[in-house]
């Protein structure tokens, strides 16, 4: 069967083998692309220089793979400070990037890491697992409690420092305390 140069008003009886030279002015019901289970992974994104000692203050916080951040602080939200001595691996990002220099990078599951704050943004609400800052047990996910701190104390089932005085979200039926390294 060859396609036809004008619609017809009626639908063949069987499909043809070939696409028309005319698309389609709606979108249709059934889609053209295969569905796959995994997720399209994305491209890394390469090491930058943005800024350093919270200079220029424009460019703080930083965004991923972006340095030289000192602290999480200086990270946008749902992003930590990957400390580095020397040319580390920096995860989610591409190159070597300056040798000391420290790059912001994606929260590694059970860390602890800043996702929003009094309740901003929205869509960061509620907060997951070792997810700041929560300021009572409603802004965590169901069966969550926000943890209060006052300095960098260790927070049940989570890792890292997170940011000093920054209260936490955690599972208060997990038992296992992570090295707070």
């Amino acid at each position: 069967n060859a396609p036809t140069n004008a619609p017809t008003n009626a639908p063949t009886n069987a499909p043809t083998n070939a696409p028309t030279n005319v698309p389609t002015p709606e979108p249709t019901n059934v889609s053209t692309k295969a569905h796959t289970n995994a997720p399209t992974a994305s491209a890394p994104v390469p090491l930058v220089i943005a800024g350093d000692n919270g200079t220029p203050t424009e460019s703080f916080p930083l965004g991923l793979c972006e340095g030289d951040c000192d602290n999480d602080g200086q990270c946008r939200y749902g992003l930590f400070c990957f400390q580095r001595d020397g040319t580390e691996s920096v995860p989610g990002c591409e190159g070597t990037g300056q040798s000391a220099k420290d790059y912001c990078s994606k929260c590694p599951e059970n860390y602890l890491c800043t996702f929003g704050d009094e309740g901003l943004p929205v869509g960061s609400f509620p907060l997951g697992e070792c997810q700041g800052d929560c300021d009572d047990d409603g802004e965590c996910a169901p069966g969550l409690m926000c943890f209060q701190r006052d300095g960098t104390e260790e927070v049940p089932g989570c890792s890292g420092l997170g940011e000093s005085g920054r209260d936490y979200c955690y599972d208060p039926n997990n038992t296992v305390s992570p090295s707070a390294s």
